[in-house]
């Protein structure tokens, strides 16, 4: 990712020779966003592959405050995955790629919860960054987080319920973590959540929708009582 100029044609490599059938991206290549005009090539070839992208945070620059308590890793990954995803709505990456299939950690940071504070930004008629905010979009940036996928990863069921709840079971996927300490890996903090789901919606979320993605089957959902 270090190299955009190569990305894309690295990424087909792998697909081609390796059969791949997903990319991981980080937030950021060093000093470069993600909406930096040098990945395009890579977006376009992602979207052309049909390929998963599941994007989780690798590093933290936004604050040497952030050095003391874990906070890189416990505040600073999540507020990367918002910052992240947030450029790309703004910058038109997500309207020109309408059919990418990119899965958040971390439940996406904080994206649910601010989704509407990034609507008042392309809405607002007096917003000084009004102009820049509604540049290279047509619509709402929530309608674009609807249109994305969140893994489980939040260590709160109340968080999980509110995602779930805002973009729908079919937009969740379980995810772990692994092998991160704060990680869920064997699902604790998740299934208290998912429990309270009807059988599909659980069905799809621990299984259905990764393997739709992937171009998988999933097996049948069964509704009988056990």
């Amino acid at each position: 990712l270090g190299e955009p100029t190569f990305a894309a044609d690295e990424l087909r490599r792998t697909v081609d020779r390796h059969g791949f059938v997903g990319v991981v991206l980080s937030t950021a290549a060093g000093p470069l966003p993600l909406d930096s005009p040098a990945f395009e090539p890579l977006f376009e070839t992602i979207e052309a592959l049909d390929l998963l992208v599941f994007m989780h945070p690798t590093s933290s620059a936004l604050s040497v405050a952030q050095t003391d308590y874990t906070l890189r890793t416990l505040v600073g990954w999540p507020t990367e995955t918002t910052i992240a995803v947030t450029r790309l709505i703004f910058s038109g990456v997500l309207e020109r790629h309408p059919r990418l299939k990119i899965v958040l950690s971390h439940g996406g940071g904080t994206l649910a919860s601010l989704a509407g504070r990034l609507d008042l930004g392309w809405s607002a008629p007096r917003y000084e960054a009004n102009p820049a905010c509604r540049a290279h979009i047509t619509r709402a940036p929530s309608s674009y987080l609807r249109d994305l996928y969140y893994d489980t990863v939040v260590a709160d069921p109340d968080v999980l319920d509110l995602i779930v709840e805002k973009y729908g079971a079919d937009h969740v996927l379980f995810g772990t973590d692994f092998p991160y300490e704060i990680g869920d890996a064997d699902g604790a903090l998740a299934m208290p959540a998912l429990d309270r789901l009807p059988d599909a919606d659980r069905a799809r979320i621990t299984s259905g929708n990764a393997l739709r993605l992937l171009g998988r089957r999933a097996p049948p959902i069964s509704t009988a009582e056990p």
